[in-house]
């Protein structure tokens, strides 16, 4: 069978011979136990086997596939404004849904109370009428009122009463809507210096492999270099 020939890492790179970055987050066993490396880690080559990289970052000596390594910071860097402007914009639409449906929310609580105000308004000229207030007589005395008219008002009242507590439930409902926060610029980040230390991980608790932000690097860096 035969061997496929070792991927060409660009030779246009203004890196130091021997240095490479990791373009994704790599586990690697260590003598110290499992320990990630995020991408954007800066190593050194000390020996190659095949389409492998041995690299050290000067205390620790990983196996790398050269894949998923660059000698051009600039890639890197780009990769990182790549993300960043990509969990910026995706940011700003996830906001602007969640305002959305916050303002359709609180449209929809309002008609329903202007619907209970027309109502109400309906019921207290039904008042006047009973009271003889529209034909220009007022009669504010109810004992000089018809028993149809007093009648008339003792419902209208309970429906105004009743229409009013509805009212005072939907405000209570507008004011237990919150309305979605802006959401805050990622700070700016520079690649060179964004990769952390090295970091321990439990042999027996690995993470998980899509876990946050370094996932979401390590697809950008996929695309950016053309991968699938």
């Amino acid at each position: 069978a035969e061997t496929s020939p070792a991927p060409d890492v660009p030779e246009e790179s203004p890196a130091a011979p021997g240095v490479y970055y990791l373009t994704e987050r790599v586990l690697a066993s260590t003598p110290g136990g499992v320990r990630e490396f995020p991408a954007g880690s800066k190593l050194e080559r000390v020996g190659e086997s095949g389409v492998a990289l041995l690299l050290t970052d000067g205390k620790n000596t990983i196996t790398v596939d050269r894949s998923k390594t660059t000698q051009d910071p600039a890639r890197i860097q780009s990769a990182f404004q790549t993300v960043s402007a990509t969990d910026t914009e995706n940011a700003r639409q996830a906001a602007d849904l969640e305002m959305d449906r916050y303002h359709q929310q609180r449209q929809a609580i309002e008609e329903k109370i202007g619907k209970l105000q027309d109502l109400i308004a309906n019921e207290q000229t039904k008042i006047r009428i009973a009271k003889g207030e529209g034909s220009g007589s007022m009669r504010a005395d109810l004992k000089n009122l018809s028993h149809g008219a007093k009648h008339n008002i003792q419902v209208a009242e309970g429906r105004i009463a009743e229409f009013q507590v509805e009212i005072n439930a939907f405000k209570r409902d507008i004011s237990a809507l919150v309305p979605p926060s802006t959401p805050a610029p990622p700070k700016a980040q520079n690649a060179m210096t964004a990769a952390a230390t090295p970091v321990a991980i439990e042999e027996t608790k690995l993470p998980d492999e899509d876990a946050g932000l370094m996932s979401r690097i390590g697809l950008g860096f996929q695309r950016l270099l053309g991968k699938n």
